[in-house]
């Protein structure tokens, strides 16, 4: 998947203006099942995996399903057609798109604490971020954890076989999952808060 009309900032210095993290701040989500992602279905997969987990029987497939994306596009779902599909099913999503002033780095180190505070809650998050510092493709994962003493972010990346509770400096983290359009940024960040949620027998009515 890939950004339309955006521009990843890449080089962008953090640290200085981010709060330093303490013991207090370890949280992991343990347990959660993982799947490597079909084809562009980085999004879809990390859904499946919480619905997993959460005793749901959900499919890659079926989360693609319910974005209602065209299969002709050959591609799977966007933060736009994720994001209110999971709602349909009952999650409390949150705006999913967060605009930041460029350069802010106080607003962003905001977005990762309001990230950080749902997953003391047992909330996890996925993100839409750059894959990496060195490839600018859009790329979702799902958020499960931070690790203070190591100042790392745990993840599930879909992509690689090995993928399960992955682990990236925050710092490399930030720069990467803010994007830049125009004179601003752009967090993106789908919520998955909830404990009724619908199986996928919401597809049938569609």
């Amino acid at each position: 998947m890939r950004w339309a009309g955006l521009i990843v900032v890449a080089g962008m210095l953090i640290g200085a203006a981010v709060t330093r993290p303490g013991d207090a701040d370890a949280v992991l989500i343990k347990d959660i099942p993982f799947e490597k992602q079909k084809p562009d279905y980085c999004g879809e997969a990390c859904a499946g995996r919480w619905l997993k987990h959460l005793g749901l029987t959900w499919t890659q497939d079926e989360v693609f399903e319910l974005t209602g994306v065209d299969p002709k596009l050959g591609r799977g779902c966007w933060s736009e057609e994720l994001g209110p599909a999971l709602k349909r099913i009952g999650f409390a999503v949150g705006e999913v798109w967060y605009p930041l002033k460029r350069d802010d780095m106080p607003a962003l180190e905001k977005q990762w604490q309001a990230v950080l505070a749902d997953l003391k809650n047992g909330v996890p998050t996925i993100v839409v971020m750059q894959y990496s510092r060195q490839d600018d493709e859009a790329h979702m994962r799902l958020v499960l954890g931070y690790d203070p003493a190591a100042d790392e972010v745990i993840f599930h990346d879909p992509s690689p076989k090995n993928g399960a509770y992955t682990r990236m400096k925050r710092k490399l983290f930030l720069k990467i999952w803010a994007v830049e359009e125009k004179e601003s940024w752009m967090v993106e960040r789908i919520r998955l808060e909830g404990t009724k949620i619908a199986g996928p027998e919401v597809l049938k009515a569609k």
